[in-house]
């Protein structure tokens, strides 16, 4: 068993060599998500720090930039949007956003001529501010020169995870106390490298 830790960032992979990328990106806001594989990481010994290890996964709240500009027009107002409400989640989705930005402009040197790149990911609303994380990444797969091919759009029928959150914590919650769903709707954001 072969298991090895990579940044979606930095792909070792040669310019123009895949044919095809489909991901689940995380969604901003919602879990730490090194949390929640850290029963793996520690098991597989994958790191030896894991407050650095943290620090380095996509989504998370550890993470601010000072030095990196965010480039989607619609992901600099729902930050400045979120930044009247709560400075410390703004600066968390503004990461999020740049950390993407930086993913699909990745993902576009490894892809082929025709080649796509699929990202399912959901919409939010968190302290009254919506999160149009579907936007923000079509938007931003423009920027990085890929062609928008489709956005679908599809109702979520079940899932397993919490749908429900506290508007003001961002916290999932029980469906039974939450006054908000998470993500009634997923999209399925597609670019295609011309």
């Amino acid at each position: 068993l072969n298991i090895s830790v990579g940044d979606a960032r930095f792909q070792p992979v040669s310019d123009n060599s895949v044919d095809i990328i489909i991901s689940s990106s995380p969604y901003v806001t919602s879990y730490e998500y090194a949390d929640l594989h850290q029963l793996s990481t520690i098991w597989f010994d994958l790191a030896n720090d894991l407050t650095e290890y943290k620090k380095e996964f996509i989504g998370t709240s550890y993470k601010k930039y000072e030095n990196k500009k965010l480039k989607s027009k619609i992901g600099m107002d729902i930050v400045n949007k979120m930044f009247e409400k709560n400075h410390k989640i703004a600066k968390e989705i503004e990461a999020f956003f740049i950390d993407m930005e930086e993913v699909f402009d990745e993902n576009y040197r490894i892809l082929k001529p025709g080649g796509r790149c699929c990202y399912v990911i959901g919409n939010t609303r968190l302290n009254r501010v919506n999160i149009l994380n579907a936007e923000v990444f079509a938007e931003s797969l423009k920027n990085s020169g890929f062609k928008l091919d489709r956005i679908i759009k599809r109702k979520i029928p079940s899932k397993i995870l919490p749908q429900k959150r506290d508007e003001k914590t961002g916290r999932f919650a029980s469906n039974n106390d939450a006054n908000s769903e998470a993500y009634p709707v997923e999209y399925i954001v597609i670019g295609l490298k011309e």
